[in-house]
């Protein structure tokens, strides 16, 4: 082989070892961190992805046998649905903006998912739902850094804002459709709105009627899509309201009635006694493909 020869072969060899070595280094460092990589089945915690029970203890038990390991953790949930429910959660006094003021009422705060004073730490929902229930803050990190909640969606049960639709209206007589989310009483002109009962007390978390307060409501216009803060004039000049069954209520009024059919009319506290989610003191928190259903 000529000398060209020999230096071209050398080039071609040299060119091929550049471009190995980094794609051979990146696979090398992938595969030590993967086994540095702490994964803690919650399950054996007894955290329940069937939904049939409360899985707050169990979350409790899993996030304190992360606390434990050196090095990065992950809390792996298998696919499935969770309870959250607030009886056994977490309880912080917490002084948050807008919430706790010269009231000090609500500062004490429950809390579903709470990081505290940790480190590299992923939650792994693997498509899972986590239905939190009553008033809860869902997740939270204080004093704690680089905290990764990715693939999973979360809801509350019965959401604290209530929406009712009016679907027909004639005359003195509307049909308003409640959500299925929704539980409720009748009596005379005035509707009790309940949440749902803890599996601990046979209580409900929350009870509320009628408008809720009436100041911050909204009105959505389904065929607009447009929606306005506005009151709830649902609920003014009532003579009556008839449980129709399948989640209609006829409301009846002492005069033929001026708001119009397709609106659906969101209503709601002005209590803010709970964050939708809190990080406090902490950084390189991150949350990926995540589906967000209710906030507080």
């Amino acid at each position: 082989m000529s000398k060209k020869g020999i230096i071209s072969v050398l080039l071609s060899v040299c060119m091929l070892i550049s471009v190995l070595m980094p794609q051979t280094a990146v696979w090398a460092a992938d595969t030590e961190q993967n086994e540095e990589q702490t994964v803690i089945d919650v399950m054996q915690y007894g955290v329940d992805p069937s939904g049939a029970k409360d899985s707050m203890p169990g979350i409790m038990k899993a996030i304190e046998a992360a606390k434990q390991v050196e090095g990065p953790v992950t809390l792996n949930f298998p696919k499935g649905e969770y309870q959250v429910y607030p009886d056994k959660a977490y309880r912080r006094e917490l002084y948050i903006s807008n919430t706790v003021g010269t009231n000090q009422s609500y500062k004490m705060k429950t809390i579903g998912f709470l990081f505290e004073n940790m480190q590299d730490v992923t939650v792994e929902g693997n498509g899972s739902l986590f239905m939190f229930h009553g008033k809860m803050t869902t997740f939270a990190t204080i004093d704690s850094t680089n905290i990764k909640f990715q693939n999973y969606e979360f809801d509350f049960y019965t959401p604290s804002v209530v929406d009712i639709t009016v679907e027909s209206v004639e005359g003195s007589k509307a049909v308003i459709y409640v959500p299925e989310c929704y539980d409720y009483s009748i009596n005379g002109t005035t509707i009790t709105w309940k949440s749902d009962v803890s599996p601990y007390t046979g209580q409900t978390y929350w009870t509320a009627s009628n408008a809720l307060a009436n100041v911050a409501n909204q009105r959505c216009d389904l065929s607009t899509g447009l929606t306005v803060r506005s009151g709830t004039d649902l609920f003014n000049n009532l003579t009556s309201i008839t449980d129709l069954g399948n989640n209609r209520l006829e409301f009846s009024y002492n005069r033929n009635v001026s708001f119009k059919e397709n609106v659906c009319y969101q209503m709601r506290n002005t209590t803010r006694d709970h964050s939708g989610m809190f990080f406090w003191k902490s950084k390189d928190i991150t949350m990926e493909n995540i589906g967000v259903h209710f906030l507080y």
